[in-house]
């Protein structure tokens, strides 16, 4: 084994450790939300004390206990989101990865390699996605070939976003989290000073 595959090996090795960790840190943290939510909703005595007057004091305790329950939500639904777009990003690279497959049996040589640009497109294109499919492989034109490098090109640049957003939605699923402990500290310090 040369030093260039020994290195290939070594990538190869911490992209999958690195997505095999991912996908802990992603599972613990939305486990943690959903049950930090179980245990605020089990406070009973708190949410029973909604009293909507004008005329009141504000209660601090309830503020920060409430805003504890809501950023503890928001980091289940950013936990499920991340989820969501990495299960989707993973289909839209196997199907990437099978397509090329596909594309040298039956040409015998190698699909273009893909350069992405940035992705100007919404969320909502994501929607319905183009997979490539064996009925695609039919490819005697020229045209053809070059509708199938740009719908490849498309896929992975979905493939690229998706990559991307899960770890947005994931680094926003640990923040509401530490939010939503902290705020359920300051809750409870002050429950306890009042």
């Amino acid at each position: 084994m040369n030093e260039k595959d020994n290195y290939k090996e070594r990538r190869r090795f911490w992209i999958d450790k690195s997505l095999t960790q991912t996908g802990y840190s992603i599972n613990l943290f939305t486990s943690l939300s959903i049950a930090f939510v179980g245990y605020l909703v089990n406070q009973n005595d708190l949410l029973k004390k909604i009293v909507i007057d004008f005329d009141l004091k504000i209660d601090w305790v309830l503020i920060f206990f409430y805003s504890s329950l809501i950023f503890s939500v928001l980091g289940c639904m950013f936990g499920v989101y991340s989820v969501l777009s990495r299960l989707t990003d993973f289909r839209i690279t196997r199907n990437i990865v099978k397509a090329k497959s596909k594309y040298f049996d039956n040409y015998n040589r190698k699909a273009k390699r893909i350069r992405t640009t940035k992705l100007k497109k919404g969320f909502s294109d994501f929607i319905m996605i183009s997979f490539l499919y064996d009925n695609d492989f039919n490819l005697d034109l020229i045209d053809d070939i070059e509708k199938f490098d740009q719908r490849l090109k498309l896929l992975k640049e979905r493939s690229d976003f998706l990559g991307k957003i899960t770890w947005c939605y994931h680094k926003t699923q640990i923040i509401f989290i530490f939010l939503a402990v902290d705020f359920y500290a300051i809750s409870e310090i002050l429950n306890t000073c009042i």
